[in-house]
């Protein structure tokens, strides 16, 4: 749903083409000195992330058109949301499925903003490789898509708050 809090439900045959897809990344068992942020999120027709064929949601300020980001990198969950497709290579087959890879960090509030891309101008920060805080790439569960879209805008809209929660349960450990 659009306030990011029900499970999405994929019906056996697939969701529709076009069907809002609502994700929650949340960072767990934290302390408020940090917030998650998403580098990117893309998808690949396996559960692999380091697949050749791949669709970026996306990178820093580059984002498909149908890709809404709604909170990154200003507290412990990441809000974003994309209709559902079908990979090209599936165009013959009955349902396509795919899976969502975020690319995740943690990192302190303080600095956090200092991260997030400025997507408002021509100029990029620049940051330091050193600086960065580690990442991981988190993969969801199958996303099933059949090659019918919705009747009318209504059932559209209907059938589009469905919502893909991940729970990402992060340590952070200090020496």
């Amino acid at each position: 749903d659009s306030r990011y809090t029900k499970l999405l439900t994929i019906p056996s045959t697939g969701l529709n083409l076009k069907t809002k897809i609502y994700v929650a990344v949340e960072a767990t068992n934290l302390t408020e000195r940090f917030n998650l942020l998403l580098d990117r999120c893309y998808t690949t027709t396996t559960p692999y992330p380091m697949q050749t064929t791949y669709y970026d949601l996306f990178v820093g300020c580059n984002r498909d058109a149908q890709t809404k980001i709604e909170a990154n990198g200003v507290s412990q969950k990441a809000l974003f949301n994309f209709e559902a497709f079908r990979f090209v290579e599936h165009k013959n087959m009955t349902v396509s499925t795919f899976f969502l890879h975020c690319v995740t960090r943690l990192c302190e509030t303080a600095t956090c903003s200092s991260l997030l891309p400025n997507c408002g101008t021509q100029s990029r920060r620049r940051r330091a490789a050193e600086d960065l805080p580690a990442n991981a790439t988190i993969t969801s569960r199958p996303i099933v898509v059949h090659q019918k879209t919705t009747a009318s805008s209504a059932q559209s809209i209907a059938s589009a708050f469905s919502s893909l929660l991940f729970s990402l349960v992060l340590a952070w450990c200090s020496t």
